[in-house]
């Protein structure tokens, strides 16, 4: 018959029999256990089964648990509970009506509108608390804390927060912000697809060719910009340039600072300022064109505030086009209203031939319907395209202090105009001029500067 002597744990969690060979010693069965169990204040977790099955046996050499605590509950640590992705990173999203997969469109940054519900804190929480083979309570531990600063853009209602504006969310360093600012760590290329941003946009890379991005805020272009698609509100910044390729469509609404442009279509409503060259590009401001250190070599460039450039065409006598005084939305307007006559004299054209027949044959009656729609739609379209092209004309008369300024050449083959003045220039001008609109000349008058 085994002898046992009961043994509590260090920490108090669990009770022992360790046999013992001495003889007298140690409890020799269930009745004298649990009295010492007893004596000794272990009232909890007692197994009984294991007392019975440990005196059952004829020997035993290793000890056997009779009595066990109740470890503590696992602490929950604090946490941020999300709703949406906040690792500000394109996303791959295919259009499930398309036939075929579009990467450019298909990779897309998250983005919250204002309102939207960002996340939630879920403070830390207590572990179950224990108890040990004395029936003493041990309290169960808080989990850990998480710090946290909410940054701007965010609202905070309790334990919830909410964006305050449209943005990028993200939660880097511990902070939560809905900004209002873009970074693109690298190029703008199938790895992030196109940029559709409501704010500005920072990118530390270039443009690819072929690729768009818009924004409602300013664009800042560490590299170049290729052959691609620009639409932005605010100031368009591009330290190295923008090289087209005849595709580029570059649209701002702020201005534009750029290093050079070639080969590209630039339109601002604000100035325009090019540190080097502008090489064959169609250059439409609402403002000031002006080239610092370079030359502005073939295409054509409409301001309606001015053009200022060191040097004007080439030695080679590419031809070269400098109009000022001129609102550019006329000329695309102008564009729009001979567009709708080619069309009202289209319907004409068909009503005489009509008329010569006596008659309109059965199978183009539907065509007249069309043709009638077309012309009463149209009148109305073209009225408020006179309207709008008058109103710009009389704003760019307006205009003060218009004039082009040559710092260094101009060569032949440029043209300079204004509203009911032109100049070829067939010969080099040379040392700093100005150019100045003279009406009743019909000419732009040369002046030192």
């Amino acid at each position: 018959m085994p002898h046992f002597v009961i043994k509590p744990a260090v920490d108090n969690m669990k009770a022992t029999f360790e046999p013992v060979s001495e003889v007298g010693t140690g409890v020799k069965n269930k009745q004298e256990a649990k009295a010492r169990l007893k004596e000794l204040g272990i009232v909890y977790g007692i197994d009984q089964e294991a007392i019975i099955t440990a005196f059952a046996i004829n020997e035993c050499l290793e000890s056997v648990t009779v009595a066990s605590g109740r470890l503590c509950g696992t602490p929950i640590n604090a946490q941020l509970k999300f709703e949406i992705d906040m690792s500000s990173v394109p996303v791959f999203v295919a259009d499930p009506d398309a036939n075929k997969i579009d990467y450019k469109e298909a990779m897309q940054i998250p983005l919250v509108k204002a309102g939207d519900l960002l996340g939630e804190y879920i403070p830390a929480q207590k572990g179950v608390s224990g108890v040990n083979i004395f029936g003493q309570e041990l309290p169960g531990l808080l989990g850990e804390s998480l710090s946290y600063t909410v940054g701007d853009g965010v609202r905070k209602e309790g334990n919830k927060f909410f964006a305050i504006n449209e943005g990028r969310p993200s939660f880097i360093l511990n902070k939560l912000e809905v900004s209002n600012l873009l970074e693109i760590n690298g190029d703008v290329c199938l790895e992030t697809g196109n940029i559709d941003f409501p704010g500005s946009v920072l990118i530390k890379g270039s443009i690819s060719d072929g690729f768009t991005v818009k924004c409602s805020g300013m664009l800042d272009v560490a590299g170049v910009i290729g052959d691609a698609t620009v639409n932005i509100g605010g100031l368009l910044r591009v330290k190295k340039g923008i090289i087209g390729k005849g595709n580029c469509h570059i649209y701002t609404k702020g201005g534009m600072e750029l290093g050079f442009a070639s080969n590209s279509n630039l339109t601002s409503k604000g100035d325009i300022c090019i540190t080097k060259n502008l090489l064959h590009c169609k250059t439409y401001s609402l403002g000031r064109v002006r080239i610092e250190r370079g030359s502005i070599i073939g295409g054509e460039v409409v301001s309606i505030k001015g053009v200022e450039s060191m040097e004007i065409g080439s030695e080679s006598g590419v031809n070269t086009r400098i109009t000022v005084r001129t609102n550019y939305e006329i000329i695309l307007l102008q564009e729009a209203f001979d567009k709708m006559l080619n069309e009202v004299d289209g319907v004409f054209q068909r009503s005489r031939l009509f008329l010569a027949q006596g008659q309109i044959p059965e199978n183009n009656t539907d065509q007249v319907v069309i043709d009638l729609n077309l012309l009463a739609s149209h009148r109305a379209k073209l009225a408020r395209l006179d309207e709008q092209i008058k109103f710009r004309v009389e704003e760019s008369k307006r205009a003060d202090g218009v004039c082009i300024c040559v710092h260094k050449k101009v060569h032949p083959d440029v043209t300079f105009m204004a509203p009911g003045c032109k100049l070829l220039v067939q010969d080099d001008i040379i040392g700093n001029k100005v150019f100045v609109d003279d009406i009743d000349l019909s000419s732009m008058v040369v002046k030192n500067e």
